[in-house]
């Protein structure tokens, strides 16, 4: 997937195609799915649609939009070639507080740009009142600010904003050091896990290592990191207290990456440019985003799609016990109808799923483009292939790959504090996983 952003929605049919913000068929709020025309709410049966029918809508519908198009254009002056959905309009947070709020077009049609703060230059005047309008907002931006002062001090913008597509909940975004807004960006949206929030810190399972990581290698990456429903902000520089995030918000995945790369400054994302991520709990803000997308395919004519991806990471991320494979199921299931959007698929086993759970999301999706990672503690020695019978070569080996318990690459916890949840096998699977190179 690559384009402008805010370019047209996925079409009916299934080849692949760019949708990046939903237009006036699905508002951005993200309403109860619709009913369909066999069910219209509040209104007797009707019959299906013939092909003609909806052909005549949809004309009708494009002509509409045009014409919303055209009078967006005449009002705010900015100059769009004939046939391309509208640029976002970049904004630059001030010292004295957010940056002002600005239109942003998504689709055809004109919304008002989620407001959005630069932790790093939010006065305190600015924060205490903000802190009484929305508590969880203020929270969120001292909780990133601390978290991410390694990054912001190697030259990274850390942004805190909101999004209809997450309900409104806050979600960070980071700029890498050198980013230049006129090249192609690629934008990793990554779903945290339990016991964890947009802003840990480096020592208690956070991100900042990692993403700093990230963006070192490659400072056209954005990465955006939307925040559960029920957040439990630690004290900044503080321990997480222990909770369950609860998803539910994420509505849209599709609009939330178009607002992230409006804070972010971007105006195109390069082909195979959007990888989604999540670990442990975050599993379920994918299954949620997942649910919304096979929601919107059951109108008719189809919605446009709630979800970019053309690589997917799933970083331990799938079942907690033998009776809740609703993440796999989800997974399988948006794979079956949607599989051909995808490039990439990596599955990381840690202490999650059986091999059975994840050969089924490898199935659905095909051996091509999955790849496969085991770090389970149990996995010391591998079979030999060398082994025979009555040979005098042993019948196992040590695994290359393994690392005792324990152990983590310096690079991915560069404070060096012995944290289990990221010294253990289930927190090596994002930290060492997240974020992979890829070649499209």
């Amino acid at each position: 997937m690559s384009g402008t952003v805010g370019s047209a929605p996925r079409p009916v049919s299934t080849q692949q195609t760019q949708a990046t913000a939903p237009t006036p068929e699905a508002p951005a709020a993200n309403p109860a799915p619709a009913a369909t025309p066999e069910a219209p709410a509040q209104a007797p049966a009707a019959p299906r649609l013939t092909e003609e029918q909806v052909q005549t809508m949809r004309n009708a519908r494009s002509a509409q939009e045009e014409s919303m198009r055209g009078a967006w254009l005449a009002k705010t002056g900015v100059p769009v070639s004939a046939g391309a959905a509208p640029a976002p309009v970049q904004t630059q947070a001030t010292p004295a507080g957010p940056a002002a709020p600005t239109t942003r077009a998504v689709g055809a049609q004109s919304v008002p740009a989620p407001v959005q703060y630069d932790v790093s230059t939010i006065s305190k005047t600015d924060l205490d009142a903000l802190r009484k309008r929305d508590p969880t907002m203020a929270k969120a931006i001292e909780t990133t600010r601390v978290a991410y002062a390694e990054n912001i001090k190697a030259g990274a913008k850390v942004l805190v904003t909101t999004s209809p597509g997450n309900g409104g909940k806050p979600m960070a975004v980071l700029v890498p050091p050198g980013f230049d807004p006129a090249k192609p960006a690629r934008l990793q949206t990554h779903f945290h896990g339990d016991s964890g929030t947009i802003g840990d810190v480096v020592g208690d399972g956070g991100l900042s290592g990692s993403i700093a990581d990230m963006q070192k290698k490659d400072p056209q990456r954005i990465v955006v990191l939307p925040e559960c429903s029920n957040p439990q902000f630690a004290t900044p520089g503080g321990k997480t207290p222990k909770y369950s995030p609860v998803w539910s918000n994420v509505k849209d995945v599709s609009r939330t990456q178009a607002d992230a790369l409006h804070a972010a400054g971007a105006t195109s994302v390069a082909k195979g440019g959007y990888t989604i991520s999540a670990h442990s709990g975050g599993g379920h803000g994918v299954m949620e985003a997942m649910k919304a997308d096979l929601a919107n395919d059951k109108l008719n004519p189809p919605g446009p799609s709630r979800i970019n991806c053309d690589h997917l990471e799933l970083l331990d991320c799938i079942h907690y016990n033998d009776g809740d494979r609703g993440i796999e199921k989800t997974i399988a299931e948006w794979g079956k109808k949607h599989g051909n959007e995808v490039k990439s698929v990596t599955g990381v086993r840690g202490t999650m799923g059986t091999a059975a759970d994840w050969n089924s999301i490898r199935d659905t999706f095909g051996a091509g483009k999955y790849r496969g990672v085991d770090v389970h503690p149990g996995r010391a020695t591998i079979p030999n292939p060398d082994w025979k019978p009555k040979s005098k070569e042993p019948r196992t080996i040590p695994n290359p790959e393994y690392l005792p318990e324990g152990t983590i690459p310096k690079d991915r916890n560069p404070k060096g504090q012995p944290e289990a949840r990221w010294s253990g096998v289930h927190a090596r699977a994002r930290s060492e996983f997240m974020g992979q190179d890829y070649v499209d």
